[in-house]
């Protein structure tokens, strides 16, 4: 747990040093080193673009040798989140997971997600189809659900 301990701290220092276009800056959970929250800006361009979609950030005791796991607070109409908050993301996959990652790689990769979801690997079926066969249809409900859930 030192060893997490460690590179986690390391990793809070640089994002709080180098903070990531479109990330809020990051707070942590009751002084817990091991759990951040904060707020993605949906990006411009986006059916997301006017949203604030807040996440926590949990690191488990075997950091880095297991991938953190990040879930979404606000509701969002999205391939690759279901309607609890969890995230589909080929980085943070058991069998993809690097020890060498940094948490400024999740934060680009959940940013990249937002602007180019990936209906190949679905947790939300329904939304991967829209997403593939009407865009119009899923931008609509995205925007929607950005109205509902993710203003400030």
């Amino acid at each position: 747990m030192a060893q997490a301990t460690k590179r986690i701290g390391a990793e809070y220092s640089q994002i709080s040093k180098e903070p990531i276009e479109g990330v809020s800056p990051i707070e942590l959970v009751n002084d817990n080193l091991f759990e951040w929250k904060g707020y993605l800006k949906g990006p411009q361009g986006t059916p997301y673009e006017s949203g604030k979609f807040h996440f926590t950030l949990t690191y488990p005791e075997n950091f880095p040798f297991k991938a953190p796991t990040v879930q979404f607070k606000t509701k969002i109409y999205h391939p690759n989140f279901d309607q609890d908050g969890n995230i589909c993301i080929g980085l943070l996959k058991a069998e993809s997971w690097k020890p060498t990652a940094r948490v400024s790689q999740i934060f680009q990769s959940l940013l990249q997600l937002l602007a180019e979801p990936n209906p190949d690997d679905p947790l939300d079926a329904d939304a991967a189809e829209t997403y593939r066969t009407n865009r119009s249809k899923f931008n609509e409900s995205a925007k929607d659900y950005v109205e509902r859930y993710a203003k400030a």
